[in-house]
């Protein structure tokens, strides 16, 4: 999810920023894509913990 996230998310900011030009876009997506995956997988791993624990409170709330 994360991966599809970051391609998708990379890929609108370079693609459509008219102030790329056209010919360096898709070196530019690429780029974008190898420097971003770290951070953006870090934070997505830390926001499963919080999702976790958000979850199994909503989820106790309506077992009970």
């Amino acid at each position: 999810m994360n991966t599809l996230n970051t391609f998708i998310c990379t890929g609108a900011s370079i693609f459509y920023n008219e102030a790329i030009p056209k010919a360096a876009r898709m070196t530019a997506y690429l780029n974008g894509c190898k420097e971003a995956w770290i951070p953006c997988f870090i934070v997505s791993y830390i926001a499963s913990f919080a999702a976790v624990a958000l979850g199994k409170k909503v989820a106790q709330k309506y077992v009970k």
